[in-house]
């Protein structure tokens, strides 16, 4: 493309040889209507992360988790709105039309969408959808919030500029990112008009990997704000947190319609994923 793109699109490659192919055919249409750079980031191991016309590939390296991933190709991105987002994550038809609106009739520092679940998810997706996106799982009221979807949001690069050290050295943790655009003033918001809907993104095995994996990096970065009582304490008091986590998840399905017989059937799995979370902030927390 020889106009500089509207919006660039930083997609990590996750499970790749099932979900790159439906979230390209989603996006493709799309595309003639709007300035877009395509930035897929895929792990060097991902050998299903081939090249596409008008699809650049950002290599990053063996087993890297989704955010160092998103943290490469969001150093490369050069349009003035980001959307990031995952391949098992399928764009609604009218995403990127979703996404201008939302800047051009309220622009904030970040706005993020839904993110609905497929019907034909397996138990371990319903669970998954449980744990990472439930705050997302419309109907969702449009306006101000804490907290956006990484794999489901959108930020503008002036916004992100001022995170970029933070990205290079660490990668893209949403959640440290939009509590650094709260804590200078600025504005997140949802959208519901921006909609993706979750496929199949791990199976039960990786998903409990990749939640220890995360557990753990959450732990080690708290382990800072105290001192050695007090991280035996927060240790401690793990087994307590995917009790509170999963009941806070039913909750949510509940005051929005959502609570059907599938997601009670995968709230045993939801459980197991969440402790796989605490077993790994205690272990960072403790050193590990």
């Amino acid at each position: 493309m020889s106009a500089a793109p509207e919006i660039s699109i930083v997609v990590a490659a996750v499970n790749t040889a099932a979900t790159l192919g439906p979230w390209l055919d989603a996006i493709g249409p799309q595309l003639a209507r709007h300035r877009v750079e395509v930035l897929l980031a895929a792990a060097a191991d991902d050998a299903a992360a081939v090249e596409r016309a008008g699809v650049r590939i950002i290599r990053g390296p063996a087993g890297a988790l989704v955010p160092a991933l998103w943290g490469l190709a969001l150093l490369e991105a050069s349009g003035p709105v980001v959307a990031v987002t995952i391949t098992p994550c399928v764009p609604a038809s009218d995403w990127l039309d979703a996404i201008a609106a939302a800047y051009r009739e309220s622009p904030a520092d970040g706005i993020g969408g839904v993110i609905d679940w497929s019907p034909s998810n397996s138990l371990v997706d319903r669970a998954l959808h449980l744990v990472r996106y439930t705050p997302y799982l419309p109907p969702v009221t449009a306006g101000p919030v804490n907290e956006i979807a990484g794999d489901n949001g959108t930020y503008t690069r002036p916004a992100l500029s001022e995170w970029h050290a933070e990205i290079a050295k660490s990668g893209f943790w949403e959640s440290e990112f939009n509590r650094h655009i709260r804590a200078r003033g600025g504005v997140v918001r949802v959208d519901p008009r921006i909609r993706v809907t979750h496929t199949h993104s791990y199976g039960f095995g990786s998903f409990s990997r990749q939640r220890f994996r995360h557990g753990r990096l959450f732990g080690r970065a708290r382990r800072a704000g105290f001192g050695p009582p007090g991280r035996f304490v927060k240790a401690a008091l793990a087994p307590t947190v995917p009790f509170l986590m999963l009941a806070r998840a039913l909750r949510t399905c509940a005051a929005r319609g959502r609570l059907d017989s599938h997601t009670v059937l995968a709230v045993p799995l939801a459980g197991w994923f969440f402790c796989c979370w605490a077993a790994g902030e205690a272990a960072g927390l403790l050193g590990g």
